[in-house]
């Protein structure tokens, strides 16, 4: 793009037509893209300003990147979808490169061992013991290390409200990704293990950018009231 930014405005119905089935996945195409642009954003700024205590939005981030692969591979198994996408030059190969990070699309893949894994313990908190089967599995490895956590409760009449601080939770909870990673067929370290999701990521948004930029392309330009560029 030789412009710094091109902005688009348009009626929503000569945009996007409700009966194409296609132009309704492009609004969930365009959902997941700004979910993961806007919370990557977040997080970069955030580590950028020396920021710390980031699980939160890296949780998000996780979140959101699970929903979009998962968007993605469905995509690409709906025949009527996949015509339309296999007409955007090079999306192909970077969909086997988003495959091949995966390590293939089986049951045992990384998406559903580990990802999905870690999005179930992110928004679903443990209530059953099928469920706390892995925490305590996580506690043993760090009773043994003599792991030292906290607490800190704050007085809301003499404190900002919400300041409390229930960090052992979190902590447990961040060794848990750890363990998913760890107990994958080929074995994540905790770098590994966020670098994989980093890489997973930064290809998502970029094959999602790919899908919307085409849909804008191919989309008749008197259907745009107008066009601002910005250099």
């Amino acid at each position: 793009m030789e412009y710094k930014s091109v902005e688009y405005v348009f009626n929503l119905d000569k945009f996007i037509d409700k009966d194409d089935k296609y132009h309704l996945w492009i609004i969930s195409f365009a959902i997941a893209l700004q979910d993961l642009t806007t919370i990557n954003k977040i997080l970069y700024n955030r580590i950028k300003s020396g920021e710390s205590r980031n699980m939160y939005f890296f949780k998000l981030c996780i979140g959101h990147l699970r929903e979009a692969f998962n968007l993605i591979r469905k995509a690409f198994n709906d025949e009527e979808i996949k015509k339309h996408l296999v007409q955007i030059d090079g999306i192909q190969q970077m969909y086997q490169e988003i495959v091949k990070i995966n390590d293939g699309e089986s049951e045992d893949s990384f998406g559903k061992a580990v990802l999905f894994e870690i999005r179930n313990n992110i928004f679903h908190y443990s209530d059953e013991e099928k469920d706390f089967a892995i925490i305590k599995d996580t506690l043993n490895d760090m009773y043994r290390s003599g792991f030292v956590s906290r607490i800190k409760l704050c007085n809301p009449s003499k404190t900002d409200m919400f300041t409390s601080d229930y960090i052992f939770a979190e902590e447990i909870q961040l060794n848990v990704f750890e363990k998913l990673g760890l107990n994958y067929k080929n074995r994540l370290d905790v770098k590994e293990l966020f670098d994989k999701l980093i890489e997973l990521t930064m290809k998502i948004i970029r094959i999602l950018e790919l899908i919307i930029d085409d849909f804008i392309a191919r989309t008749p330009k008197e259907k745009f009231n107008y066009i601002i560029k910005t250099r």
